[in-house]
């Protein structure tokens, strides 16, 4: 289902991409859920949204909850979808990283904007271009 064609329908939907993700980008910087936190309720406070109903999938799930935790007045509810974790995803994902670590000593960090351009993959399709 996509979620964007039925919940406009009801709701108000303010989307945006990950910091550094979709059509966003071309930094390379430590992003920590608080910048996340921040971005969101700066975005919410520009849009004069007092309280929210929010949504994240995947990744997203942790700075939705970190955003509740904290706003929680801001927050009206949360839906969290497709979380990632568990003993088998972790596992992939550490070697996912030390396969990047591996390429960004070999090759250096303008090795991995230059390949992530180039071949637009996602981390999970190939780690060399990062997360």
């Amino acid at each position: 289902i996509k979620l964007l064609e039925h919940l406009p329908e009801k709701y108000r939907c303010i989307v945006f991409d990950r910091r550094e993700c979709g059509q966003s980008g071309g930094r390379v910087e430590r992003v920590t859920w608080a910048h996340y936190v921040a971005q969101g309720k700066g975005l919410l406070d520009h849009l004069n949204v007092r309280r929210a109903h929010l949504m994240g999938a995947c990744m997203g799930c942790c700075p939705v909850a970190a955003f509740a935790v904290a706003h929680p007045a801001s927050s009206i509810s949360m839906v969290l979808y497709w979380p990632v974790g568990g003993a088998k995803y972790r596992i992939k994902a550490h070697q996912r990283f030390m396969d990047h670590l591996a390429f960004v000593r070999e090759h250096g960090l303008p090795a991995v904007v230059s390949h992530a351009k180039k071949e637009g993959k996602a981390f999970s399709a190939d780690a060399r271009g990062g997360p």
